[in-house]
């Protein structure tokens, strides 16, 4: 994955969270991470390749959850998501 930033805190965060945002490239195709949504290992499929996750750390030691997305609107806007979460209705 590419490393987009050190760290961010949201204004929403408890002192001591950080966000490390990451694009997904051709290379973490197949392979599996655990902890997404804080539970589930994935492993990233090829229509996944571009799309922006978050690690979040810090809100408990240990804690460790990433998702597809950021918090960031700055980096939502550089990285749409070529894949979004659909809505159920």
């Amino acid at each position: 994955m590419q490393k987009l930033n050190e760290g961010r805190s949201h204004v929403i965060d408890p002192p001591g969270v950080k966000r490390t945002a990451y694009l997904v490239e051709p290379g973490d195709v197949g392979k599996t991470q655990g902890k997404y949504l804080g539970q589930e290992p994935y492993v990233f499929q090829a229509d996944d390749v571009g799309r922006l996750v978050e690690v979040t750390v810090g809100f408990t030691p240990g804690y460790m959850s990433w998702r597809f997305t950021s918090m960031f609107e700055d980096l939502r806007k550089q990285y749409p998501d070529p894949k979004p979460y659909k809505v159920s209705e």
